[in-house]
């Protein structure tokens, strides 16, 4: 429940700010922080969980601009990551994504308009490459600013239980 609240303090917050400096996205940098460390901590104290790396982390300068590429990760692990790549890379998180987050309702509730409010996703077509790379195009430039880490999952993998059955009857 306490996630939950936190999730609607931010997208309260998103609103205001996109209220009061509408013409002015980097205002949206590192908001998410915050909510990003408490919600990452609290799923990480109700599961026992302990976040650690085991390597060197790279070197990134105040000014530089990121993308995480990496495999998607559950909805209860994407928090603790997201608050551990804000800490220790880019201040700034965006997500190219689905549109099918802004185009279902309940993704749409959860995070979609959050991401929209705030400027934080490029939203593509995954089945049309062109116009996946055409609308990523289009916001990299406004999106993706100094100090920001935009995160990719081109996995595809998550294991739905429509892909699990799909599997299971063909191997």
């Amino acid at each position: 429940h306490r996630s939950v609240i936190e999730l609607l303090r931010l997208k309260q917050r998103a609103k205001l700010l996109a209220c009061t400096h509408p013409d002015e996205p980097d205002v949206f940098h590192g908001f998410e922080r915050e909510t990003l460390q408490t919600i990452g901590k609290i799923v990480c104290e109700g599961l026992g969980w302990r976040i650690t790396h085991n390597a060197d982390l790279p070197e990134i300068q105040p000014g530089d601009r990121l993308i995480y590429f990496g495999n998607h990760p559950t909805l209860t692990a994407v928090w603790p990551w997201g608050a551990f790549m804000e800490e220790h890379f880019a201040p700034n998180i965006v997500a190219v994504g689905k549109k099918d987050v802004i185009d279902h309702s309940f993704s749409r509730w959860f995070l979609g308009d959050l991401m929209l409010t705030a400027k934080k996703g490029i939203f593509i077509d995954r089945e049309n490459h062109d116009l996946a790379i055409e609308e990523i195009r289009r916001n990299a430039r406004s999106i993706l600013t100094p100090g920001t880490g935009a995160v990719i999952f081109p996995d595809e993998h998550r294991p739905r239980k429509r892909r699990i059955k799909r599997q299971q009857q063909e191997w």
